[in-house]
């Protein structure tokens, strides 16, 4: 009898660091969700216009510049449109952010920027007011003729935000382009 006391005393003295181990993550969640489990949704972007494969007139800005634009309109779920630098989360913040747009990869991104156009780029186009974003086809080679256009999401300072399967989160459209 006396032995099998034994056993069970080493048997809960081993087990005892297991039972009072500690952990930086409260039970049932991760140290950023409070303990609640639950993980902020995926943010995501949508074009709505044009549509795939549409023919669209080029519309020239007077400047200065003088610009040649296809407005692109789109919708954003899960995430808040902010100018860079002016989300409450900073870099952190994974549901707040701005939009970089990119035409045919970066053939139509001058020369040591990092895209086309980016919106909002000011704080009075915060929120609903970014869409649509006009896609700058006079930086391209040629304006006429097939174009795809990205656009993808980035937190406060530029970074580009990835999606559950470690890709950016992001969209294209291709559509014809014709009076340039």
């Amino acid at each position: 009898m006396k032995t099998l006391g034994l056993k069970l005393s080493v048997l809960a003295l081993a087990m005892a660091p297991v039972a009072c181990s500690s952990s930086s993550s409260p039970p049932g969640g991760t140290a950023g969700d409070g303990g609640s489990g639950a993980t902020a949704p995926t943010p995501s972007i949508t074009v709505t216009s044009p549509a795939p494969n549409a023919t669209v007139t080029v519309t020239a800005v007077t400047g200065p510049p003088a610009e040649a634009v296809v407005p692109i309109a789109f919708t954003v779920t899960n995430f808040t449109l902010m100018m860079p630098g002016t989300c409450p989360g900073g870099d952190s913040d994974t549901g707040c952010g701005h939009i970089h747009l990119t035409i045919d990869g970066a053939a139509c991104t001058p020369s040591g920027a990092p895209y086309n156009n980016a919106t909002p780029a000011t704080a009075a186009a915060d929120g609903a007011e970014a869409s649509p974003v006009n896609a700058l086809l006079n930086l391209c080679p040629m304006i006429n003729g097939m174009h795809t256009v990205t656009l993808s999401l980035h937190n406060d300072t530029h970074a580009p935000l990835d999606g559950p399967d470690g890709g950016a989160i992001e969209t294209s459209v291709t559509f014809m382009v014709t009076g340039g």
